[in-house]
């Protein structure tokens, strides 16, 4: 019985996200919603935080795990995941311009390039902090503690994928939702691995702001304002398409080798914890 109010708990997260966003659409944007990408994303981030911060305290609290925001190093994790988020996408954004996916074209320092780089922060931060909430505080947390680890992991990591089911340019090529994939397995190992958020908050924040503002390539989909400009002229599967570096094949390789590590460094500090004990 236990099992199914677990999944019936997260069936209500993803209904009141759904419901939340929806009304919020329609309150905020009315029936035209041509160009406010950025005013759905905020609306977005906000129907995941809400529910899952209200449903945590109203069921969850006190039964003995944490949705992950209180965390004694928080901020070293965070700066941590910062550095490795810069890390990744750099590699891989400049493995997409060496195979010739893209070409860099210009630098903009104009004050209207630094005012969106300003606003990017920003809105990258709410994104990060938003998601990881919902997806690794909450719903990875509640299949954990009834599931497992593994089943925590890759359950919250496939709805993570689901929810960008509708992102603009999520089918332009076959690699997107796999991507996303692996990038939630990856957030969801460091969040088991740190104990808290906070690591996939600095990484998932850094990602997205280098991928979008920095280096110019869209952001699962959404276009920015960037410092560097760049024109997309081969290969899709090399490129990422529309949908940006999410959907590139050199991505795959990249976070497959990432997720690898991870697993390997949880599996050897999980054999170690247990020779002590």
């Amino acid at each position: 019985m236990r099992r199914f109010l677990i999944l019936g708990k997260v069936l209500l997260a993803l209904v009141l996200f759904m419901g939340l966003g929806g009304v919020a659409s329609s309150l905020v944007l009315g029936t035209d919603a041509s160009g406010s990408e950025w005013k759905l994303v905020i609306i977005s981030a906000l129907s995941m935080m809400i529910p899952a911060m209200l449903l945590f305290m109203a069921f969850e609290r006190g039964k003995g795990w944490s949705i992950g925001l209180r965390q004694s190093s928080a901020v070293a994790c965070a700066l941590q995941g910062i550095g490795l988020g810069i890390l990744l996408i750099s590699i891989v954004a400049i493995a997409i311009w060496i195979c010739g996916g893209v070409e860099f074209q210009s630098v903009h320092t104009d004050a209207d390039t630094w005012t969106s780089v300003l606003a990017g922060v920003g809105l990258f931060t709410l994104v990060a902090i938003s998601e990881e909430v919902f997806n690794r505080g909450y719903l990875q947390g509640l299949l954990q503690r009834q599931y497992g680890v593994a089943a925590g992991v890759v359950i919250s990591s496939i709805i993570f994928a689901l929810l960008h089911g509708a992102n603009p340019g999520i089918w332009s090529t076959p690699f997107t939702m796999i991507n996303i994939f692996l990038i939630g397995i990856f957030f969801a190992l460091t969040r088991v691995m740190t104990g808290g958020l906070w690591l996939p908050i600095g990484f998932h924040l850094a990602w997205n702001f280098f991928q979008g503002n920095v280096y110019g390539f869209a952001v699962s989909g959404t276009e920015t304002k960037p410092i560097l400009s760049i024109l997309v002229n081969g290969d899709s599967l090399i490129s990422g398409g529309s949908f940006g570096v999410e959907g590139s094949i050199l991505t795959t390789i990249l976070m497959v080798l990432v997720c690898g590590i991870c697993m390997k460094l949880y599996a050897q500090r999980e054999q170690n914890i247990h020779v002590a004990s």
